[in-house]
């Protein structure tokens, strides 16, 4: 028999998911066997599926104890990361170019959420081994050759308030992008549907794809390359690229959706949270703005 206690970063989280989470290779339909014939009691009684948990619940597992994923060792040592704000449960970060913001078949290792675990590892924030199913998370990503701000959870509270907010674009992310020409209008919205194709990892404008929208405004220009600041009004994957790229205006260096080059000049420059406290764990955040210092644009 193996004992858990929910933390604060179990609180809320259902029954199935949590074992989800600390059975990772389990078959699902073990789990809800467990569920079922009683082998996973919360407080003593067997629980529905569905039910949520609560910080201090007791958690008994009387099950395949070689099922159970616990993670008692340090992350893998990875780079310094530049930190630009944090507090106790939102951290902003600088992701340079050329690393991968999370995890993938061609980037495995030192990548932007690496980085963070290590630096809330090396600040004590971070202790394998002491949270039964969370580990601190990213709330935003950008493109590999994509740099700037990017926000990281510190807590569970934190990481779904953070995508609430994200998902009702309380969140204002505005990017800064050179681009080839002048966009005409100099100031406007694109509204274009994308199309992903996840074998190539591009996309294009097509019907039936997502709604995807993007306001943009010149500031400054000499004819041939202007400077754009874009924003986000909808998250889809390569939306400014793509969309300046529409307008006859694509970024310079895009080897995809522009005339190539090593890397999109594209950096995500600006955050703003613009919404109002609520009780939660963000409102030291309300109404804040942050954007890079001159040395990282």
């Amino acid at each position: 028999m193996r004992v858990f206690v929910a933390g604060q970063n179990d609180a809320g989280r259902r029954v199935d998911a949590f074992f989800t989470r600390l059975m990772p290779s389990a078959p699902k339909s073990l789990i809800y066997k467990y569920i079922r014939t009683g082998k996973i009691k919360i407080n003593g009684k067997k629980p529905k599926p569905e039910m949520r948990l609560s910080e201090g619940d007791e958690i008994k597992y009387f099950g395949d104890d070689t099922l159970l994923e616990t993670k008692t060792t340090a992350p893998p040592a990875a780079s310094p990361v530049t930190v630009l704000y944090e507090d106790e449960e939102i951290a902003l970060l600088y992701k340079p170019p050329g690393v991968a913001t999370q995890p993938d078949k061609t980037h495995t290792s030192d990548t932007l959420v690496d980085r963070f675990l290590w630096h809330l590892y090396r600040t004590g924030v971070f202790v394998p081994g002491g949270e039964n199913t969370f580990m601190p998370a990213l709330c935003n990503r950008l493109d590999f050759n994509t740099r700037g701000i990017v926000i990281g959870a510190k807590t569970l509270p934190a990481l779904r308030a953070m995508n609430e907010k994200i998902r009702l674009r309380l969140v204002r992310k505005l990017y800064l992008c050179r681009v080839e020409g002048v966009p005409e209008p100099r100031e406007g919205r694109i509204s274009a549907a994308l199309i992903k194709n996840e074998k190539e990892n591009i996309s294009h404008i097509g019907e039936g794809g997502k709604a995807a929208v993007t306001a943009y405004r010149t500031l400054s220009s000499d004819g041939k390359h202007s400077l754009v600041e874009a924003e986000l009004l909808s998250g889809r994957s390569h939306q400014i690229r793509v969309h300046m790229a529409s307008i006859g205006c694509p970024l310079l260096g895009d080897p995809k959706y522009g005339s190539g080059g090593s890397g999109q000049a594209l950096c995500a420059w600006k955050v703003e949270f613009a919404f109002l406290p609520d009780g939660g764990v963000l409102d030291g955040l309300c109404g804040k703005c942050f954007t890079l210092p001159e040395d990282l644009l």
